[in-house]
């Protein structure tokens, strides 16, 4: 899955969440995936849609906030705008 990372947020008690603004229907996100962006991995540790609570796996065609682990708003918040790219978790 493909599209731009539109928003991030730091949330006391949980971490970074950033708004991902997906292309197309080619896939769904799931926890445990990486997310690229400008070179950066992160892994995706939660994920949910707004105005939905928890319904994984989402479907990608809304907006998705997604909780990234090892993450900082402070690395993220210069990416804004740029593409990102989901890598599936290996098995």
């Amino acid at each position: 899955m493909r599209g731009v990372l539109k928003d991030c947020f730091e949330i006391s008690g949980r971490g970074t969440v950033v708004l991902l603004d997906p292309e197309g229907e080619d896939g769904r996100l799931l926890i445990g995936d990486r997310v690229s962006i400008a070179g950066r991995r992160w892994m995706v540790a939660g994920i949910e849609m707004p105005n939905y609570r928890q319904l994984p796996p989402p479907d990608v065609r809304r907006l998705l906030g997604v909780l990234l682990t090892d993450a900082t708003k402070a690395e993220l918040v210069p990416l804004i705008g740029q593409t990102f790219e989901t890598l599936k978790a290996q098995a």
